[in-house]
This record gives structure tokens, C-alpha cells and sequence, in this order.
């Protein structure tokens, strides 16, 4: 049982955009649900290579609550790689930030939000650039 829902705080629900540009991002081309916790070949296997997308400083990215920890099965010592979260660009004020072109889903992203720091991991999980509103 939960202490409070698994929700993201509406207050601190959205990512900012810093100038930085552009960012990795990275679709789910297989069309599996994914677990919240992979390994680099299964979290590969979903998502393939990371895409890049240019948006402007005044972006604004709805964190959707879903995350995914990345981990390496061969490292006993310190596994976790990288945390991603799932995001929506949010486009649009009159229609509530969903894309007003179909497929509506193209708008819907995960990010890199924490990585290990190792060279390694900064090529393969490139940190996007925002930060957390609120």
C-alpha cells in the first residue's frame, strides 16, 4: 500500500526547457509497455537509439509520473545506469497541451533525467536539458 498516490505533485509536474539545444529523446518504437525496471539490452530493445527534438527555451514538458530505471546486469557494485522519465510536450493552451496533429502520440517522449556520470553512459544516455518547475 501506497502512503499517497503514485502521482506526479501538479505543482512540480512540468520540465522547463533550458537553452540547450537540441536534446535526446527516446520513443517507444516496439510498442511494448515497459517495466519500471530495465536492463540495457531490454530497455534497448524497447526504445532502439535515442532521436534528437529542438524546442524553444519557453517549452514547457509534462512529466507524465512514469519512470524507468536503467541498470547493469554485469555490475554487481553500483547496477543503476540512468533514470528516465516519461514526458509530453505540451502544445497548444486551448486544447490542454495535446498535439493538434495526428497521431496524437508523437508528442510523447521519455528523457534522461539522472545517469551515472560515466563517459560511457553520457553517450548512450545523453541528460536532457530542463528543469523541474514549481
Amino acid at each position: 500500500m501506497l502512503r499517497r498516490y503514485a502521482q506526479t505533485e501538479p505543482r512540480t509536474g512540468y520540465f522547463t526547457v533550458l537553452p540547450v539545444t537540441p536534446f535526446a529523446v527516446w520513443s517507444d518504437i516496439s510498442g511494448a509497455k515497459p517495466l519500471s525496471v530495465l536492463d540495457i539490452s531490454g530497455f534497448n530493445a524497447i526504445f532502439g537509439s535515442y532521436t534528437t527534438i529542438t524546442l524553444t527555451s519557453t517549452s514547457l514538458l509534462k512529466d507524465l509520473g512514469r519512470q524507468i530505471v536503467i541498470y547493469d546486469s554485469t555490475n554487481v557494485n553500483c547496477p543503476h545506469i540512468a533514470i528516465m522519465r516519461k514526458v509530453m510536450v505540451v502544445n497548444g493552451y486551448d486544447i490542454e497541451g495535446i498535439s493538434v496533429m495526428p497521431p496524437y502520440s508523437t508528442n510523447l517522449y521519455y528523457i534522461c533525467t539522472w545517469h551515472d556520470g560515466s563517459v560511457q553512459n553520457d553517450t548512450l544516455y545523453p541528460i536532457a536539458p530542463v528543469a523541474r518547475t514549481g
